[in-house]
């Protein structure tokens, strides 16, 4: 048996030694094929996985002196993004502006349940944690319009409304718990409002019952920071003595006093 393992055998033995030889990479351990467990899936090279490397979003710089827009200059159109509602909502600055040139400027003749809005979207997260709200200027020909402040958290939508003042420039000031998940938001997302994760800010304009015409100027948007006051100067007793007459639970509970009220405080449709 020996001449033919020497004649056979040998030469096919001597050329695979010479192969494995010639193939060798010192410092690399050769491939091992690892055993396949009955029952388990195999991922072909290229074949996708389904994982996804969930990258966090670009965080914006802060803004500075806590300002977020006062509405001068021309970027406004790479900044800012409208509603077309021809011949019933426009969003352009325009004259005249709080101790300024120009505020934003939004003009409406709404339909009931038209709900048209403008914004602004910076492209990255806005890390607005050290604040404790926004304050604007406003005012508007038009007291009582139905007006919305929306913030995009994540994807999803958190808001509060107001209604538009009545006479010249009078400051907002709304803390970030004032913002609540809208009641049209998709599903998932956050619950609660995060100052820390801003992506948009949007104003909304509109009401489900009521038609809404009108003109309302905001100037001097900016962020309120910790130290300054929460709240407008204003004499909160006027509130009671003043034109409004405002008195609380009287109102709720719909009393008339007509000696403080007089014959016509609730109109002709009370």
């Amino acid at each position: 048996p020996n001449q033919p393992a020497n004649q056979t055998i040998g030469p096919i033995f001597v050329e695979f030694v010479d192969n494995a030889i010639h193939s060798f990479t010192p410092g690399e351990a050769p491939p091992v094929d690892k055993p396949v467990d009955e029952g388990e899936e195999t991922v072909e090279e290229g074949e996708e996985t389904g994982d996804e490397t969930v990258e966090e979003p670009e965080m914006a710089a802060a803004p500075v002196d806590n300002q977020l827009a006062n509405f001068e200059g021309s970027e406004f159109d790479e900044r800012w993004w409208g509603d077309a509602v021809e011949g019933a909502f426009e969003c352009r600055p325009a004259a005249p502006g709080y101790e300024s040139e120009q505020a934003l400027h939004l003009t409406l003749d709404l339909a009931p349940d038209q709900y048209p809005g403008c914004g602004t979207d910076w492209g990255a997260l806005q890390d607005w944690s050290h604040a404790e709200g926004l304050r604007f200027m406003w005012k508007s020909d038009t007291p009582g319009l139905t007006f919305s402040i929306v913030l995009m958290v994540d994807g999803t939508p958190f808001e509060t409304y107001l209604e538009t003042p009545e006479g010249d420039w009078t400051e907002v000031v709304i803390p970030w718990d004032a913002f609540e998940r809208a009641s049209w938001a998709d599903a998932g997302g956050p619950e609660t409002f995060d100052p820390a994760r801003v992506e948009s800010l949007g104003f909304g304009t509109g009401n489900w019952e009521q038609a809404q015409k009108g003109q309302i100027w905001i100037d001097d948007l900016q962020l309120v920071v910790e130290g300054e006051a929460m709240t407008p100067d204003f004499d909160k007793f006027a509130l009671w003595t003043g034109d409004t007459k405002l008195r609380g639970a009287n109102i709720w509970q719909r009393v008339v006093v007509p000696s403080l009220d007089g014959p016509d405080f609730w109109g002709a449709a009370r």
